[in-house]
């Protein structure tokens, strides 16, 4: 039983990866057959590229599955004093960590997600039309 947690949750974060590995195709704008080839504004397109895709496709679905994994710990705790409905046993420790990973997935999200609005409104100020992807 010990073993099928751990499991479980490399499993889900291969398929979370393997999943974004398919949007990923149009990172790089140049330099392959039938495209331009690359020049140094194609540098900084490509940096916008994959900031865009670690924050959409990466740190949204992170952010969910901790969320997810977070409310189950704290359903598997009983609450702040009660009772584990699994072993009957209270476990504030594990309500803590549970309580902790989603208040810090949370400010996480929120914190990426700010960066990424100051980054698109700073480029958009600059007049580089950023475009929310591609």
């Amino acid at each position: 039983m010990k073993r099928v947690f751990p499991i479980l949750f490399i499993s889900l974060g291969f398929l979370l990866l393997i999943s974004g590995i398919t949007y990923a195709q149009g990172l790089v704008p140049c330099g392959q057959p039938g495209k331009p080839r690359c020049e140094l504004g194609d540098l900084f397109t490509l940096v916008r590229n994959i900031y865009n895709f670690i924050v959409l496709y990466i740190s949204t679905p992170l952010a969910g599955l901790i969320i997810v994994i977070g409310g189950i710990l704290m359903m598997i705790s009983g609450g702040p004093g009660s009772p584990s409905p699994i072993t009957g046993v209270a476990s504030p420790n594990l309500y803590n960590t549970a309580k902790n990973m989603i208040s810090g997935a949370i400010f996480g999200w929120f914190l990426i997600w700010g960066s990424w609005l100051i980054i698109h409104t700073l480029l958009w100020a600059l007049g580089v039309a950023p475009g929310f992807i591609g």
